[in-house]
């Protein structure tokens, strides 16, 4: 009989890293007489289930002289997997306590009765791999995996993950920082001219348009901060900015202004395309498609503009149509100057003024989406208003109040005024 009083095997937990194997040897072998042939075959039998059972154990190994042939043993899990026999050494760190040698000379004895022990584990093990492979299950699970490559799945699974791209958080900070210092050098590049014209010229008027494009780079500064690009809102202000920059490097090349200028209205464009792109892909910039975008902006457009759920969504519709109407006119003004050859600095001065109204029809359109959605309380729909009613009243003072289009200005003027101060009221008090 071996000389062994106990034999554990120690799982920590149900995906064990170590498999602990303890042989007792501090029990003298007359006291290992009372074990008997059939308990020990019970204790190795409960230590291969073990073994089968257990996830991530393929073999174990003993050292003499209770001993335990190497055999290949079958993992059932789910799924279901053969697992080689590789030595426990090897793949799994084992602890073993080895024994002494015998001094009651039946060492011949043991080692008979271990190698029968052997015997009748290897059966054991061969019994359950006959039983998984007459039951089926190996079919039928080979036949899943072949369906599963034959189906084409397995390419377009690995096409997928091919394509994804992996960008580490500091680029995408980095992303974002350079973003938002675009938008920052518009805020203080826009208000510096708009200032400097205003003060030149006496007409807050002309000097609206930079005015205007400085507030709106102000609200796409916190679009940026909090990862909001992605909103139809400043996805429409970016167009808007992008507008106002091509249209503005024009007029300020015709009107021979100052180089300043020309650059501010570079980085406005390649800034809004920034701004818009990581608005539609995700500062990561993925795959998606600009053309898909595009349709699908175009139908949410054309359903903002064909819905009037509220009063105030009627005006907004009626502000945008007004402007939208104004910037056609202002075109066809610019068309015939080309076409009659005209000073390239009246041109100029037309583009200028047509690049305040492109910006002006965007902000108009994005307040009335607002409306049908009841957010005029949102931060930069308070913003929007407030650029709004300080364009409008310029734009109306520049006019005849008392004629059909400046009363019109002014109307706007104060309606829009109206929304910003209330919107703002009704926000502080839920804060």
């Amino acid at each position: 009989q071996a000389s062994c009083s106990c034999l554990q095997l120690l799982a920590t937990s149900c995906k064990p890293t170590n498999i602990v194997i303890l042989v007792d040897s501090s029990v003298s072998p007359q006291a290992n007489t009372d074990l008997n042939h059939q308990t020990i075959k019970a204790r190795m039998k409960l230590t291969l289930f073990y073994l089968i059972t257990i996830s991530g154990a393929s073999g174990f190994q003993l050292h003499p002289p209770c001993r335990v042939a190497t055999s290949r043993a079958l993992l059932l899990s789910s799924p279901v997997a053969r697992i080689q026999h590789q030595n426990i050494n090897k793949r799994f760190p084992c602890t073993f306590l080895k024994m002494s040698s015998d001094s009651d000379g039946n060492g011949d004895k043991d080692d008979d009765l271990t190698d029968s022990m052997s015997s009748k584990i290897d059966e054991e093990v061969e019994n359950i791999k006959d039983g998984y492979e007459d039951s089926g299950v190996k079919g039928k699970v080979e036949e899943v995996a072949d369906g599963y490559e034959d189906s084409g799945l397995k390419g377009k699974v690995e096409e997928i993950a091919a394509k994804v791209k992996v960008v580490s958080p500091e680029k995408i900070e980095g992303r974002k920082k350079r973003v938002i210092a675009g938008y920052k050098i518009l805020v203080a590049g826009y208000l510096a001219f708009g200032a400097i014209i205003c003060a030149i010229s006496r007409k807050p008027f002309y000097g609206a348009g930079p005015l205007l494009a400085s507030g709106v780079s102000y609200s796409m500064i916190g679009a940026a901060e909090n990862s909001r690009l992605s909103s139809d809102t400043y996805k429409r202000l970016n167009i808007g900015l992008f507008e106002f920059g091509v249209t503005g490097f024009l007029a300020g090349i015709l009107m021979k202004l100052s180089p300043v200028w020309a650059l501010t209205c570079f980085i406005t464009v390649v800034n809004s395309v920034k701004g818009y792109g990581y608005g539609l892909k995700g500062w990561e910039l993925g795959d998606q498609c600009v053309k898909e975008e595009i349709k699908s902006g175009m139908k949410t457009n054309i359903g903002v503009l064909t819905k009037v759920p509220n009063p105030k969504s009627a005006f907004y519709l009626a502000g945008t149509l007004a402007v939208g109407t104004f910037k056609l006119v202002k075109l066809s003004e610019i068309f015939n100057i080309i076409k009659a050859s005209g000073s390239n600095y009246v041109l100029g001065t037309r583009l200028f003024r047509l690049s305040k109204l492109m910006l002006l029809t965007v902000i108009m359109f994005t307040l009335k989406d607002a409306a049908d959605r009841d957010r005029l309380e949102g931060t930069t729909f308070i913003e929007l208003n407030a650029l709004a009613s300080i364009t409008f009243g310029t734009w109306a003072f520049s006019e005849n109040l008392f004629s059909v289009i400046g009363g019109f200005l002014g109307f706007a003027s104060a309606f829009t005024a109206f929304n910003a101060i209330s919107s703002q009221t009704k926000k502080n008090k839920k804060t």
